[in-house]
C-alpha cells in the first residue's frame, strides 16, 4: 500500500495541473518510466518530492 501512495499523489497533481483524467495521468507516469527505464513508483516519488519543494 505504501508504494501506491506516491503514484496516487503524482496522478492527482498531474490531473490538477493538466486537467486530465486518472488514466491519462497514469499514462504520463508510465511513459516517463519507460523512457527513463525506471519503475513507475520511483518516478512518481521523485515527481511528488519535486512538486512539494516548489514555492
Amino acid at each position: 500500500m505504501a508504494r501506491r501512495a506516491p503514484i496516487e499523489q503524482a496522478k492527482g497533481i498531474l490531473m490538477a495541473v493538466h486537467h486530465i483524467g486518472a488514466d491519462e495521468a497514469f499514462a504520463l507516469l508510465v511513459d516517463r518510466s519507460q523512457r527513463a527505464n525506471r519503475k513507475v513508483h520511483d518516478i512518481a516519488r521523485e515527481f511528488v518530492d519535486e512538486m512539494s519543494h516548489l514555492p
